[in-house]
């Protein structure tokens, strides 16, 4: 049977598979590590993100793309196919959601359909890293950010257009220096070379003073329209605060003006401090969840 025989009998996995399987202890041998591929499996297609350690992550990595490689490959309909669904799948539920959901979603992909993460190290604590695996097209949000490309922005356009006439000046002047003859003849095309390269330096530097000039009456005008714009609500903001100021201290002649700055400041601090607080234990509850995933991963 040939090459091209063989790619139609079985389906070709679009990540970099390692020619030696991983190894992570497991108490149970075989069976239980098994278990755990299937388990790991099974909670990457329910919830399509989970953490996990690195090496059963990859691990699992392989068996998920070629689970729905299958599915994409030979739909519902196939003997085999059903019986590798309904043994990696625990929940019997995502059976239907593996031909249904990430059939039509992966059926035109032209890449892999999982996506592994290293996660962060902690230190002290366990050697082996944890990793995120993820099944592409999710809902959540990007775990990293995305490229932007600053290359037109108007500061790198001025940047790189003073470093292109930097260069051309250096040049001029370095090929001025390399073609003198004589001891007389290098004096006069080096005092030539270095007004030329001179000049041509100034043009640069005139260029560039341009080029900032117009960057700096480009803020300001655009400065000057949003203050245009923004000043009259403020405005109006300021003296609707101020009125309703006055209307309270006519209304209630029992506070003064700095009573009422003192109340007004020390209910913000309340704010801030309820608003610290929140955040902490937030940071706490999500410190000691970390934790004892740690320990029931190395359990």
């Amino acid at each position: 049977m040939n090459q091209a025989d063989l790619s139609k009998l079985v389906s070709a996995l679009r990540i970099a598979v390692k020619p030696k399987p991983r190894r992570f202890s497991c108490p149970e041998g075989p069976a239980g590590r098994l278990e755990k591929l299937r388990a790991t499996v099974t909670a990457l297609v329910k919830y399509e993100r989970i953490e996990l350690n690195h090496p059963r992550a990859e691990e699992a990595q392989g068996y998920a793309e070629r689970l729905i490689s299958d599915a994409i490959r030979n739909g519902d309909c196939h003997k085999h196919t059903m019986e590798m669904a309904d043994y990696w799948l625990n929940e019997k539920q995502l059976v239907h959601k593996l031909f249904k959901v990430l059939v039509p979603r992966y059926q035109n992909y032209n890449s892999s359909f999982t996506r592994l993460v290293l996660g962060p190290k902690t230190y002290p604590g366990y050697y082996v890293g944890t990793a995120i695996l993820e099944l592409k097209g999710n809902p959540f949000p990007a775990l990293q950010p995305e490229t932007h490309n600053y290359h037109y922005w108007l500061h790198n356009v001025l940047l790189e257009e003073a470093k292109k006439e930097f260069r051309s000046a250096r040049q001029d002047r370095n090929a001025g220096t390399t073609e003198r003859g004589d001891r007389a003849k290098v004096m006069s095309s080096g005092i030539t070379t270095d007004w030329s390269g001179l000049l041509k330096m100034k043009k640069s530097n005139f260029r560039l003073l341009l080029l900032i000039a117009f960057y700096g009456l480009f803020l300001i005008l655009g400065a000057a329209i949003f203050s245009a714009i923004e000043s009259p609500l403020e405005v109006a903001d300021v003296k609707n605060m101020r009125d309703r100021k006055n209307h309270f201290l006519r209304t209630h002649s029992c506070i003064t003006d700095h009573l009422l700055l003192g109340v007004v400041l020390e209910s913000g601090a309340k704010v801030a401090r309820r608003e610290a607080h929140r955040r902490n234990k937030a940071l706490h509850d999500w410190f000691r969840k970390q934790k004892s995933t740690e320990k029931a991963d190395r359990h």
